[in-house]
Parts: C-alpha cells; sequence; structure tokens
C-alpha cells in the first residue's frame, strides 16, 4: 500500500499488482498535513494532530484514532521504538 497526501486527504493505493496500481480509498487528514511516515500496517500523517491509519487490509484501509500534537511538529517517523514528531 502506498499512501500520499493531497491537501487535507490521504489517498491509498493498492500495489498489489504492479502493472495496474489501484486507488483503494480516499480518507480525510488532518488539517494542513505536512508529512507522512509507515511502519508495519500503520501509516501516520501529521498535521494539526497525528491521525493513524490501519491499512492490514489494503482494500479497506481505515482511521482508528488520531492525537493532538504541538503546531511546531512539521516531519514525523516511526520505527520498531514508536512513532516520533519534531
Amino acid at each position: 500500500v502506498v499512501a500520499v497526501i493531497d491537501s487535507e486527504d490521504v489517498i491509498f493505493y493498492n500495489l498489489s499488482s504492479i502493472a495496474a496500481p489501484a486507488q483503494t480509498e480516499t480518507l480525510v487528514g488532518p488539517d494542513s498535513a505536512s508529512d507522512i511516515a509507515a511502519y508495519g500496517s500503520f501509516v501516520y500523517v501529521l498535521g494539526d494532530r497525528l491521525k493513524i491509519f490501519d491499512v492490514s487490509n489494503p482494500a479497506d484501509p481505515f482511521s482508528p484514532g488520531s492525537v493532538n500534537t504541538s503546531n511546531s511538529n512539521f516531519y514525523v517517523t516511526a520505527g520498531k521504538s514508536g512513532v516520533f514528531a519534531w
């Protein structure tokens, strides 16, 4: 799965067929999204809050929740130890 920030939306593409990538879903991301990261089956989109998307089923990504962040955070990274915004 590839997730792309487009304005305030997150567009998901299923790449199981490289010859014909398919858009699977468009979900609303946080306002003024600035960065995106992924780890495992989760995609993290940073804006006025950190929004979490579960993409374990590429045909049906969903957002189980979000958390408020500082307006001065512009970058996000995710890894085994957690998610970091700065």
